[in-house]
């Protein structure tokens, strides 16, 4: 609701400018420094940061402020997701969840208790000093964590013939 009301009275523009720094860790600003863009040290390298920002920026703008506020009351009205991986649970389906350590958009005790409704085809990873944006901060940790993920399952399956794996404990941090 808050989104909603900046951009509505001071613009599209102005809202994008104030959840950009909540969406990224400090680090990856350069040691947190957020103003001016990526700065010597950060973890985002070759401008990746500057470019996701002016791409967002470009796709709000495209679409315009009417669809942002649809958008942002469709988020806000949308049901808890809970149920819906306890059905893919429910057919065997197991469930990765990346979750950024320090997300200030969705905090992490919400990906935890995913994680739990899971039972054991859930598995949670949590990249360290990450925000809400886990491939652009941490592209390569993120891959990372899929490409184990999904090989521990896909040689289990094939171990016991079928869909269902392994449990990894409470999930990993990186």
């Amino acid at each position: 609701a808050r989104r909603r009301e900046l951009a509505s009275r001071e613009g599209l523009q102005a809202e994008l400018d104030t959840s950009w720094p909540a969406m990224i860790h400090p680090h990856s600003f350069g040691g947190g420094a957020k103003e001016g863009g990526v700065q010597e040290g950060g973890s985002i390298e070759g401008g990746a940061m500057a470019m996701a920002k002016a791409e967002r920026e470009v796709n709000a703008h495209e679409a315009g402020l009417a669809a942002f506020l649809r958008q942002t009351d469709a988020i806000d009205a949308r049901p808890c997701q809970h149920a819906t991986l306890r059905r893919l649970v429910e057919y065997g389906v197991p469930v990765l969840l990346l979750h950024g350590e320090d997300d200030a958009l969705a905090p992490l005790a919400e990906a935890e208790k995913a994680a739990a409704s899971c039972g054991d085809l859930g598995e949670l990873v949590v990249l360290e000093r990450t925000g809400h944006l886990a491939l652009v901060e941490r592209p390569e940790e993120t891959a990372e964590a899929l490409r184990s993920w999904w090989l521990r399952w896909r040689n289990k399956g094939q171990e016991q013939g079928q869909g269902q794996g392994i449990r990894q404990g409470q999930g990993m941090r990186m």
